[in-house]
Order: C-alpha cells, then structure tokens, then sequence
C-alpha cells in the first residue's frame, strides 16, 4: 500500500509541474513570435475599432506579460496587461487567413481585420464571417443549435443546410445530402462531386470520400481565406484550412 500511494503522489507531483510549467510566464522571444500575427488594428462586427495591439501594448496599456502561449498557428494564449491601477488578464485566440482572420478576445467578444465584412463565396446570401443577429434577420430561428468542438452549430433541417458559428460569427456553412441548395458564386451543391468543384473553383485534385468513408477530405482552398471540404455526408464552407479545427 506504501508503495501504491507513493506512486499516486508522484503521478499527482508530476501532474502538478506539468501544469505549473504551462501557466509559466513566456520570455519576451516567445512574447514577441507570438504576437506577431495579432499585431495591427481589429474591429468589432459593427465596424467599429476595438482593439490596437502593438509588440508592447495593447490599446495603449502596457503588456506585462504572457501565459500558456500556443505557438502553432491558429493560435491561443492569455496576456496581462495594465489597465490603469489594476492588472487585467486578456485571453486572445486568433485564426484564419486572409480576409478571415479573426480575433476571439475572452471566449465571447469576435474581432475582425477589416471595418466592413468581406467574402469571396457564399449561399443563399449566407457568407463566411456573417453574424448570428444577420442571420436570424434573413432566414429566422434554426429548428436545433447543437455544441461541437468548441463551436455552435445551428441546423436548418428542413432545407438540409447548417451554419457553423464560433463566437457570434460565421466560421463554416454546410449542404447535406440531398439539399437543393447550392454556393452562389460557383454554382455548385452538395450534389456536385468533388472533381466538379476542383475544376470550377481552379483548386488542386480534391481526393473523393466515398459513401461507406467516414474520413474528411483535404480542405482545398478556393481563396481570400477560404477553403471547401468533403465528407460522404456533406460538403463544407470553411475559414479553417484543416479538419482539427472544423
């Protein structure tokens, strides 16, 4: 039995480390690679400019430090920074490309680079950064709103379609099987083959899902930042350029 909890506390000990090492402060190299994609102005979806980050400050308040910095792209992390007498820790989580790079600030509040939304491809008028208030205006309350992978995803069955959002914006448009619907720029559904879209939208050689897969295709960028994906079950509007994040 002593040599049972002996193991129980170093396997809680090393636990323990594991996490303090994670929450340790960055180094300013690691600050400054880190920051370097966020740098810049970014607006609010109302166009106005929220945020100011340069290498040492944030809105003007100086940056004390950082936390837990992922250092893949897309990328999340946890800032301290003074706003006058106190200090505020700020979780900032960016991704995307192009015209749909996004900020992500405390889990809730989603920035853009531009002051107006901009998309190169889009359905029913439904586009890739769009806002859940737009879209209830347009196509009204979803029939489910279901939680996945960090995202809501909100159904509208019977017209076999889905809207991805990840705070309050637009991130993924999906056509099910046997929805007659289709993209309005290139013309193209859920009906239409991978080899059709790759030929219309000028893309690489897209490799095929078949019926009894359940793998996910390649994301094949069509772009300004936006990709399409496959499975046997749909096709996706994407502004990730991998499936781990979809």
């Amino acid at each position: 039995m002593k040599k049972l909890a002996s193991g129980m506390m170093t396997v809680v000990f090393l636990f323990a480390l594991s996490v303090s090492c994670l929450a340790q402060e960055a180094t300013p190299e690691v600050m400054q690679r880190w920051l370097e994609p966020v740098l810049g102005d970014w607006y609010s979806t109302k166009g106005n400019l929220a945020l100011t980050v340069q290498e040492d400050a944030i809105n003007g308040c100086p940056i004390l430090g950082g936390s837990e910095l992922g250092m893949l792209y897309p990328s999340s992390g946890t800032l301290r920074i003074a706003e006058g007498d106190h200090v505020r820790s700020m979780k900032l989580e960016v991704f995307g490309n192009d015209m749909h790079q996004y900020l992500i600030v405390d889990d809730t509040l989603a920035l853009r680079r531009s002051l107006q939304a901009e998309h190169f491809e889009s359905m029913g008028g439904i586009y890739l950064g769009m806002t859940e208030e737009e879209l209830l205006h347009y196509y009204g309350k979803p029939d489910s709103r279901t939680q996945d992978n960090g995202m809501v995803r909100w159904e509208y069955k019977a017209d076999k379609f889905a809207v991805i959002f990840k705070s309050n914006i637009v991130v993924g448009v999906r056509l099910y099987a046997g929805c007659d619907r289709h993209f309005d720029r290139s013309g193209l559904g859920a009906a239409d083959a991978p080899e059709a879209y790759a030929e219309k939208c000028g893309m690489a050689e897209v490799r095929v899902v078949r019926a009894r897969e359940k793998g996910v295709s390649v994301h094949a960028s069509i772009g300004s930042g936006e990709y399409i994906f496959f499975t046997a079950d749909y096709v996706q509007l994407s502004v990730y350029d991998s499936w781990l994040y979809s």
